[in-house]
């Protein structure tokens, strides 16, 4: 009876692993990132000062459909998904968090609570010819710009990735802006903005 149960514990385990290294044509994610450094906002975790794959702050960097670390067009819906038919993490880590894949050095993808924290800081619209194109937030003496992934259209909303889902797992929390959390297809390709825990 023990090793029966054995069996089909393992059984389960095989079957529910995800490997997220991989696109679906097996092939492994390559990524190179220029230089990401690490901002205390006085937070409980240290934000990086640009998006994942981004050359400059201001830059989108690379999209990626959550879970995903092969970068696709921004707002693009991923199909074939990494996770068609397999069992969806309620927290990304190790090979399905882009962030800490492919940066490493104990970069990873922000949690929804981390997400909430940036609402507690100082913040301004950063415009250029007249428009908003991204969002300052500003704490501890230091601060960070995150831009608007598409600032030609009307919509003022930065589009961070957390690491986590909601119950329902077709949807994930989503950093829509400073201070707005909400939730979002988790097929769709959005921007990360990776964080670090603090020493």
């Amino acid at each position: 009876m023990r090793k029966s149960i054995y069996l089909l514990i393992t059984a389960i385990l095989v079957i529910g692993a995800v490997s997220c290294k991989k696109d679906k044509n097996g092939n492994d994610s390559s990524y190179a990132t220029g230089e990401i450094n690490a901002v205390d906002l006085g937070l409980s975790v240290l934000w990086a000062d640009r998006n994942l794959g981004a050359g400059n702050p201001m830059d989108i960097g690379d999209c990626f459909a959550w879970g995903e670390t092969t970068p696709r067009p921004y707002n693009s819906f991923a199909d074939p998904y990494v996770f068609d038919g397999s069992i969806t993490p309620t927290k990304l880590s190790g090979n399905c968090d882009a962030a800490e894949t492919l940066l490493k050095d104990g970069w990873r993808m922000p949690t929804k609570k981390e997400c909430e924290e940036l609402k507690t800081l100082e913040k301004e619209f950063i415009t250029k010819n007249g428009k908003n194109i991204g969002q300052k937030v500003s704490g501890n003496g230091n601060s960070i710009s995150i831009p608007y992934p598409d600032p030609n259209s009307n919509s003022n909303y930065i589009n961070i990735w957390t690491s986590e889902r909601l119950n329902d797992p077709l949807w994930a929390y989503i950093c829509y802006s400073v201070d707005y959390v909400g939730q979002s297809r988790r097929e769709y390709s959005n921007p990360i903005r990776p964080v670090k825990d603090k020493p």
